[in-house]
């Protein structure tokens, strides 16, 4: 009895030990459940902002091809400006250097009209010193042909033993030495027929009046000259 009692004991012992063991494993594997628990917890967390993460990373991923396309189709237009920036500065070029040749070519032109203009004055200059001398020696002729006309009138008038023609006495202006018929006339329409109109104007009015020009214009302070000798013999 004591035996069976001893080993009930030890029977009950044994099954308190393998309780409590059991209890303390499944106290064990209770802290464990709650620390996987807690764990799986943070791993979820964890894995909740790695997705927001990961979503705001997809954004910006998605903004930033969004931006490179952008950007791409801006660098497309980009070049084409600049091909046609590119193409206008070299049709501009060429523009500038036909400019260049058309300019050089209007200088080459220039340079022989003005050649040309230079040797037309020159002609002109000649010419008008040709001009200038012919209409000294018409006047020089007109001058001798007076001269030849007076002398024969007077010589006529002292053959004749008479006064000259009315015109002439009326007037007397071809009486004075290098005065003829048209200086007389040209006087006369100048509103001078006497030689006391003659001395009221200078030898410069009456060489204008005359026509008389260069050396020749001289002669008329002769003409006053002796038109103030008739007046004082008078």
């Amino acid at each position: 009895m004591e035996t069976l009692i001893a080993l009930l004991a030890m029977a009950v012992g044994a099954a308190a030990g393998v309780l409590l063991a059991l209890l303390l494993d499944g106290y064990s594997l209770g802290r464990m459940l709650n620390t996987a628990v807690s764990h799986n917890q943070e791993l979820n967390e964890q894995a909740h902002t790695a997705e927001k993460a990961l979503a705001v990373a997809n954004y910006e991923v998605r903004n930033l091809k969004r931006q490179w396309q952008e950007s791409s189709a801006r660098a497309k237009e980009l070049l084409q400006e600049n091909q046609t920036v590119q193409n206008r500065l070299t049709a501009a070029a060429v523009a500038v250097k036909t400019q260049k040749q058309t300019m050089v070519q209007l200088q080459r032109q220039l340079q022989l009209r003005e050649a040309e203009y230079q040797r037309l004055c020159q002609r002109l200059s000649e010419l008008e010193v040709q001009l200038q001398r012919q209409q000294q020696l018409l006047l020089a002729a007109q001058q001798e042909r007076d001269n030849v006309a007076a002398a024969l009138q007077r010589e006529k008038r002292i053959g004749n033993g008479r006064p000259a023609s009315s015109s002439v006495a009326a007037d007397g202006l071809q009486t004075i030495h290098g005065i003829g018929p048209t200086y007389a006339r040209r006087l006369r329409d100048e509103g001078i027929v006497s030689v006391a109109d003659l001395i009221q104007h200078s030898p410069e009015h009456l060489a204008e009046i005359v026509g008389l020009k260069g050396g020749l214009a001289q002669k008329t302070a002769d003409w006053l000259q002796q038109a103030h000798e008739i007046i004082g013999e008078r």
